[in-house]
């Protein structure tokens, strides 16, 4: 099972495991935990399992977890995780909402070099 956190202080963690069935990903947010999984059948065993251990309230299909969208398509068996709230909540903060994007002006892999009086032939 793979971990997503920034630190042992962090308040927020989202773990992640691949079966043969599909991906399990569940979230970790103060006392708030969520669960997607990209199969049915693994959605209940893993509901039942944790039923087993701790008190649990279905709130339905999950779709926002810590600035994080969730997108799910059970016909192909992926999850989608999107950051767009967080970006707009880190532009908001500095105040850049209305900043509009731009192409680079230089081409892309250029090097730069410092102007010298020494002539390059």
């Amino acid at each position: 099972m793979a971990v997503v956190g920034s630190s042992a202080s962090a308040l927020y963690y989202l773990y992640f495991h691949t079966t043969a069935s599909g991906t399990i990903l569940t979230g970790i947010h103060v006392n708030d935990f969520f669960v997607s999984l990209s199969c049915f059948s693994e959605t209940y065993k893993f509901k039942l399992e944790l039923a087993s251990i701790w008190e649990i309230s279905n709130l339905g299909k999950s779709h926002f977890c810590v600035g994080i969208i969730i997108e799910h398509d059970l016909i192909d068996r992926h999850i989608f995780l999107l950051q767009m709230a967080l970006i707009d909540k880190i532009l908001e903060q500095f105040k850049m909402i209305d900043c509009n994007p731009v192409s680079t002006p230089i081409e892309s892999g250029l090097i730069l070099l410092q102007h010298s009086d020494t002539s390059l032939t």
